[in-house]
């Protein structure tokens, strides 16, 4: 399991005074013990976490790396399997052409007005509505994404480029930090931050039985719009995971 932190002194070396310091501000905000509001939009992922580093006064960014030289910081919801999931990371896949091309083109849909959306989530587990699946393939040493009719496509990653990724962005570490969640009589998510353990250890074997076992997802992100003036967005193929599935990408979980 993860070691229970109750104070800076408490964090494991080598992370030194800096995450000494983090550690006080997160011990600070739970002593506190305040109900915050959530940062972000009603119901969205994530917003449990990003009020916290908001309150730890770090910068929200899609950095591929971790939140603080001394690792990762995220937030799970006490006492329950919550269904609300986090990025682990983004990281794109080779493409033949481009992603509008190879992706986009072929599985977007209308969504109305003169816009289309390609917002698609795969498992390795199961095709999806769109007749996507993503497969590990051993001998190539590569994730593949695979098309139903006509079988594996020329889009893929390498596990070596999953590799980096995740050790760029949980290979430091992970400050785990346990919350209550209310919501207001203005449908306002609010959140009580109450617990924080330290993981080490990441564990790349563990990141593949995940998306073998279909616990991690890829989650494809995309728009275009008529009327806009950037008619078409990307933000981003992201990795992600439910928030209580997280710690087991740690040896110490």
């Amino acid at each position: 399991v993860g070691i229970l932190l109750q104070s800076a002194s408490e964090a494991m070396e080598p992370w030194g005074a800096l995450m000494s310091d983090i550690v006080d501000k997160i011990c600070n905000i739970i002593d506190e013990g305040n109900f915050h509001p959530c940062k972000r939009g009603k119901g969205s992922d994530g917003g449990a976490g990003e009020t916290l580093e908001i309150l730890l006064g770090l910068d929200i960014n899609n950095s591929k790396k971790a939140d603080t030289p001394y690792g990762e910081i995220k937030s799970f919801k006490e006492g329950v399997a919550s269904s609300s999931k986090v990025t682990l990371f983004n990281c794109e896949p080779e493409y033949k052409h481009s992603v509008r091309k190879d992706i986009f083109e072929k599985y977007k849909y209308s969504v109305g007005r003169g816009h289309d959306a390609c917002n698609i989530v795969m498992t390795a587990k199961d095709y999806n509505s769109h007749g996507l699946k993503i497969e590990i393939d051993e001998d190539q040493e590569r994730l593949y994404i695979v098309d139903e009719k006509t079988g594996k496509t020329q889009n893929f990653w390498t596990l070596e480029i999953l590799k980096e990724r995740l050790l760029e962005k949980h290979g430091l570490g992970l400050l785990y930090v346990g919350r209550e969640t209310i919501t207001t009589n203005h449908s306002q998510k609010t959140h009580k931050y109450n617990s924080l353990y330290q993981y080490a250890g990441t564990n790349f074997e563990n990141l593949i039985k995940l998306i073998q076992n279909g616990i991690i997802v890829v989650e494809f992100k995309m728009r275009f719009r008529q009327n806009h003036k950037q008619k078409f967005k990307n933000r981003g193929t992201a990795f992600r995971i439910p928030e209580n599935k997280l710690v087991n990408l740690y040896a110490t979980a």
